[in-house]
């Protein structure tokens, strides 16, 4: 079995990784998760609200299904947009700069 691993830094890597799998433990994970709809599907999953209350909270104060949020004074991508534009400009006049200065 394989795992990649993205390595984001100057340039993105892909390296393929190695991963030793334990069938027992590919069991156990598979019969927990098939548990785990069952109980879903079935309705038989009681809310821990001790453990989970905080969690549901703010999952219910997002709004409803469907509702608009406005982001016109939070919305940062146009900002981003404008860096990687320019980032992608100085990129290329770094490569022309670069290729006019080279011997002929």
């Amino acid at each position: 079995m394989a795992a990649v691993a993205l390595v984001v830094g100057h340039g993105i890597e892909c390296p393929l990784l190695g991963v030793d799998l334990m069938p027992e433990v590919v069991t156990a994970i598979r019969d927990r998760v098939a548990a785990f709809w069952n109980k879903v599907e079935t309705g038989d999953m009681p809310l821990d609200y001790d453990r989970d209350g905080g969690l549901i909270d703010r999952l219910h104060a997002i709004g409803d299904p469907g509702d608009e949020i406005d982001l016109s004074s939070d919305n940062r991508i146009p900002f981003l947009l404008s860096e990687v534009a320019d980032s992608q400009a100085a990129m290329a006049a770094s490569r022309r700069r670069r290729t006019q200065q080279r011997p002929r």
